[in-house]
């Protein structure tokens, strides 16, 4: 089986860490999607994407080559990264839900294979709407992990306090659902029990 990853590694370096520890591992061509826009995926029986999660997308030179150059009826499947230490931050409350799911690729299961994915279900849900794959998305989450934000430790101005302040007004009156909802499909799923 001849397998490639597409991936952009563009801010703390951890999907290059990523991938080139998969890579080390097995035999996977490595696809930088910042400096190649194209290829012929066609040789290629598995073809992973790899990438942070830029505004709940996949990095945009991921998605663009996905669009270029993914074929028809391949294995697919997702690898999400983030990066960062708690201790280095001064936090903003959560004022989002994210659900780590496994994914099941329509193709493979039909075809009687196993192709599925661990992801979240934010960044699954805007790759099928980017790229037209369709994922069965299984009701159980492996996680849920709530989305804030911060700032740097050595800041003191107090904003994340602020900024928590802000965002649970905005989550109270439905703004926070509006603005979601402007960006990913079915934004109440991912402001349950957040509060």
């Amino acid at each position: 089986m001849k397998a490639a990853i597409i991936y952009a590694s563009v801010h703390h370096g951890n999907t290059k860490k990523v991938v080139e520890a998969i890579a080390g591992e097995n035999v996977v061509d490595l696809i930088d999607a910042t400096k190649e826009k194209e290829r012929d995926l066609s040789g290629y029986d598995l073809i992973g994407f790899a990438s942070g999660v830029y505004y709940g997308k996949f990095h945009q030179t991921v998605l663009n080559f996905a669009s270029a150059s993914l074929p028809a009826n391949r294995n697919v499947f997702l690898i999400c990264t983030c990066g960062g230490s708690a201790e280095e931050y001064n936090w903003v409350e959560p004022y989002m839900r994210s659900k780590q799911v496994v994914g099941l690729d329509f193709y493979s299961a039909g075809q009687g294979g196993c192709g599925c994915t661990g992801v979240h279900d934010t960044s699954v849900d805007q790759f099928m709407a980017d790229t037209g794959m369709k994922f069965r998305i299984l009701e159980e989450p492996l996680q849920s992990v709530d989305l804030g934000g911060a700032f740097d430790r050595e800041d003191t101005r107090g904003i994340n306090a602020e900024l928590t302040k802000v965002l649970a007004e905005m989550q109270k009156d439905g703004t926070t659902g509006e603005i979601i909802g402007n960006y990913l499909l079915h934004p109440e799923n991912y402001l349950e029990d957040i509060r």
